[in-house]
């Protein structure tokens, strides 16, 4: 009976049902001319996030060029970067709607003099997973349909990272690095529970959080971040 249930119909079920837990999320970004940002955000854990869109709006659309992966952080080597082109764009998850661990986006800066506005928005529908493997189970046993899950190690930590500055709101991270000029010129940002193991606070949810790890362009911008005890220097 292969092909005889159409999965789009059955997730639109599965949203109507009380199986799902759903947020709204939304993040400001700013991103210096010539500068790169690596964002690292951690899904629910012990859940799957099974919604396929995110939506970027931008001010400069055709001078950011945008990666973006899922379970992987090492994926960025493998798929080429594009240009948002328009201000408001939706991007597909496609193939791999179903998350376990982490989101990563990369966004490019090209622009010589102009730092560029970012919004990133979400609407992440999350499943227990437990729930999820039983749905799979029947789908397989009811219509021949598989559907493959993300392998689940537990493990929500990713070694190597070590964040000069640290938010103290939801304890995210961030390593930057700054031109001669004291403008940022690359940005690493993770949520805590992406480098460290285990720890209740994740940034993918989380009611939104806009991380003022984010908003900066500069470090005399960043030292009176600090003075007013939003982030510190770790």
């Amino acid at each position: 009976m292969i092909g005889q249930v159409n999965l789009e119909e059955y997730l639109v079920g599965l949203k109507l049902s009380t199986l799902l837990k759903s947020e709204a999320i939304s993040q400001d970004i700013i991103i210096p001319c010539r500068t790169t940002y690596s964002m690292l955000f951690s899904t629910r854990p012990n859940y799957y996030s099974i919604e396929r869109l995110f939506e970027i709006y931008s001010s400069l659309p055709r001078y950011l060029e945008v990666s973006y992966f899922i379970d992987d952080i090492n994926s960025g080597k493998v798929f080429p970067s594009f240009k948002l082109l328009n201000p408001k764009r939706e991007l597909l998850f496609l193939s791999k709607w179903i998350k376990s661990r982490f989101v990563k986006i990369v966004v490019s800066n090209v622009h010589r003099y102009l730092d560029a506005q970012l919004v990133i928005q979400a609407f992440p529908e999350y499943i227990d997973k437990n729930r999820m493997s039983d749905l799979v189970l029947a789908l397989l046993g009811t219509y021949n349909y598989n559907i493959e899950l993300p392998i689940n190690t537990g493990d929500f930590s990713v070694s190597n990272f070590s964040p000069n500055y640290r938010c103290k709101t939801c304890l995210s991270g961030a390593y930057i690095t700054y031109d001669i000029e004291d403008r940022i010129n690359n940005l690493s940002f993770q949520d805590r529970i992406s480098y460290e193991a285990y720890n209740a606070t994740y940034f993918w949810g989380n009611g939104g959080h806009n991380c003022p790890l984010l908003h900066y362009t500069n470090k005399a911008q960043i030292l009176q971040a600090i003075a007013n005890g939003k982030i510190e220097a770790i």
